[in-house]
């Protein structure tokens, strides 16, 4: 696992390709050399599964951007509050169309924690309707290590 967010962009960088997922691109320059080398944004199209092996690195997983954030990396930080950040306002949009009682957090909330859960809150707080925001909850979804699994069985149940 990469030190930080940067030296993983870095590795990817060097190794003369990355991923897009419609075919690989040669950099012509170094993340160094360029100001607006943003390596979350250059992920977003890469294909889940990439490996060294076939001349692609794959972007950290959510538990490698915690571990570097927990660790001090401050861009795996500002990764996570920009995520934290969207899915307040996800939350804030579906506060104030649908009225919700509850919202429940996903498998993020299990990896990124209570910090990212209260950054959420917070967000919700300021974007949505006061009223709504005072009657809804945001709560981390109560399954744990089976939340994948019940939801790829509400998918299975749900096609048949």
């Amino acid at each position: 696992m990469a030190k930080s967010i940067t030296e993983a962009a870095a590795k990817a960088w060097k190794s003369g390709t990355y991923a897009t997922g419609k075919r690989a691109q040669t950099p012509t320059a170094s993340p160094a050399a360029s100001k607006d080398f943003a390596p979350a944004a250059a992920w977003d199209d890469w294909p889940r599964g990439a490996s060294p092996s076939d001349g692609r690195i794959a972007p950290p997983t959510s538990e490698e951007v915690s571990g570097l954030a927990q660790s001090g990396d401050r861009d795996a930080q500002e990764i996570i509050d920009l995520n934290a950040r969207g899915v307040g306002d996800a939350c804030a949009m579906l506060g104030d169309m649908l009225s919700p009682d509850v919202i429940l957090l996903g498998s993020l909330a299990r990896y990124l924690g209570m910090s990212w859960i209260e950054k959420i809150r917070a967000r919700f707080a300021a974007e949505c309707l006061a009223s709504n925001a005072k009657s809804c909850r945001i709560e981390p979804a109560g399954l744990g290590e089976r939340l994948q699994d019940c939801s790829a069985l509400v998918v299975a149940v749900a096609g048949e």
